[in-house]
């Protein structure tokens, strides 16, 4: 009987040690999005990369391929073209943003996923080819959105002097000048939206000043619980599976040591 109560013992403790690090994985919240610098060293001859918050000199760079294979869905993109030659980069992960800053020559940006925020500035030379929801174009910027944007807004930080075409449509777009007077638009079909050194071509007709409000979703009916089907709900991860036949088994333990103890009694 020692023996047995001494096992069970052991394994309700064992049990125990185990649960915790599981159990405290179920809560873990999921690793920080990285930031993903891309650089055109001239002494190098080519495009480089550092998964960094900021462009760091004195640290090693990778290849532009490096960018390319590790980033991941939610992550970030600085591309900086100061003094580089063109660029046509293809992102297959639905990034979090891309910011394009400083070129004389044409960034080509195209993205498989639909990409959350945009941003051009400090005079970037961009073509965005991707389903954006939000787009900022900055200053002295020139910037063709090739597919279709939810907001875009046009900024004058340090002067009015921005391009911005669209061939995608354009659901809202706000121009701010430098006194921080805004200018809103609404619903533009895709090839209407122009903008020439700050001040808007696009002609009244395609464009509305108020904007169109969306019909009201349709309330679906609530999806039956475990006691309404007759199947009880499977839980979403293996981990919190993991957790609960843990804990189980810790309390047949538990229940087999007390049980043990009041026979003795």
């Amino acid at each position: 009987m020692k023996r047995i109560h001494r096992f069970l013992t052991m394994s309700l403790t064992a049990a125990l040690f185990l649960l915790a690090p599981l159990a405290g994985s179920v809560t873990a919240s999921a690793d920080e999005p990285k930031t993903y610098q891309v650089k055109y060293d001239a002494d190098l001859g080519g495009w480089r990369s550092q998964c960094l918050p900021e462009w760091d000199a004195s640290r090693g760079t990778g290849e532009l391929s490096y960018v390319l294979y590790n980033a991941q869905d939610g992550d970030n993109v600085v591309i900086d073209a100061l003094d580089a030659p063109g660029l046509d980069i293809t992102f297959t992960q639905a990034l979090a943003n891309i910011t394009v800053k400083g070129s004389g020559s044409c960034i080509v940006v195209r993205c498989e996923q639909p990409l959350k925020d945009f941003y051009a500035i400090q005079g970037a030379v961009v073509a965005l080819n991707a389903e954006t929801e939000n787009a900022y174009v900055y200053d002295n910027s020139v910037c063709n959105l090739n597919e279709n944007v939810k907001n875009l807004n046009i900024i004058a930080a340090t002067q009015m002097g921005m391009n911005v075409a669209a061939p995608g449509s354009v659901e809202s777009c706000t121009i701010t000048d430098l006194y921080g007077n805004t200018t809103s638009i609404y619903n533009l079909p895709g090839g209407a939206l122009r903008v020439e050194n700050g001040v808007l071509k696009t002609d009244p007709q395609y464009y509305s000043t108020t904007p169109i409000s969306a019909p009201a979703p349709e309330v679906s009916a609530p999806a039956p619980s475990s006691s309404d089907s007759g199947t009880p709900l499977s839980p979403p991860t293996g981990e919190n599976t993991d957790v609960l036949v843990l804990l189980t088994g810790a309390l047949f333990c538990l229940a087999a040591v007390l049980t043990l103890r009041k026979k003795r009694a």
